[in-house]
């Protein structure tokens, strides 16, 4: 079995209008290959990911949670 490094990002998430909004992101994002925790604060209007970047890109990422309508950007690694 092959290791790969376990990378943590945080995104803001400028957009996201209810609590209910951040529940259904994470559900659909726990649902991506390479994806290994997330945490969307619809209080904080941040993302928290932690993903195998062997799998998953940043990139990926980002273009999911754009793909909710919300503007987004990565703030820390």
């Amino acid at each position: 079995m092959v290791e790969h490094n376990v990378k943590k990002i945080s995104l803001a998430a400028e957009g996201i209008i209810c609590s209910g909004c951040a529940m259904d992101m994470e559900k659909v994002m726990r649902d991506m290959d390479g994806l290994l925790d997330v945490s969307v604060s619809y209080s904080k209007g941040s993302i928290a990911v932690t993903y195998d970047p062997a799998e998953l890109t940043e990139e990926d990422i980002i273009a999911t949670v754009k793909r909710f309508g919300l503007k987004t950007r990565i703030i820390a690694r």
